[in-house]
């Protein structure tokens, strides 16, 4: 009965005066953290549901501007406290890759995703893709938190869920 704590990065660009340019790699992103009461008996696609509402609707309220004034604060009080994680969990996903399938002599045959983790990051994250018409899912865990039992356990939990909609 744990509060379901994300993040969902929101991008700045088209807000920023002067804009930056396309090849600008600067990150211009603002971070939007949320807490959502999980209720008994939600399925997946409820707890999706309300995440995207939850999202929609501040991103309409103008909550990334706040949150990019924020951050830094945020961010100093989950380094202070030592006892609180950014978010519960992280997942990104990165949509169809615009690869070709041949690149000369070179066949691709799909690519793999890396999120990176800290101490106060999210315990399990993932990324997901679509390449080649298939959904990729990589994940990563942090061995201070888990053993690779356990993260091996949660991998399949959420496969399973994705796949039929429900726990194994």
């Amino acid at each position: 009965a744990l509060p379901f704590r994300y993040i969902a990065p929101t991008d700045l660009r088209p807000y920023v005066e002067p804009p930056p340019s396309p090849t600008d790699l600067g990150c211009y992103i603002s971070m939007l953290r949320f807490t959502l009461p999980l209720q008994g008996g939600e399925g997946l696609w409820d707890v999706a549901r309300r995440v995207n509402e939850q999202i929609y609707r501040a991103s309409k309220r103008g909550d990334k501007y706040l949150a990019a004034l924020l951050t830094k604060q945020v961010l100093q009080m989950v380094f202070r406290q030592h006892t609180t994680r950014m978010a519960t969990t992280a997942v990104t996903f990165s949509g169809p890759t615009l690869l070709s399938p041949a690149y000369g002599p070179f066949q691709v045959n799909g690519w793999r995703g890396f999120v990176s983790n800290f101490g106060h990051g999210p315990e399990f994250v993932a990324h997901l893709s679509i390449s080649q018409d298939e959904l990729w899912v990589d994940f990563m865990y942090l061995d201070a938190d888990m053993g690779s039992e356990k993260a091996q356990q949660l991998a399949d939990e959420v496969l399973s869920i994705l796949v039929n909609g429900s726990h194994a």
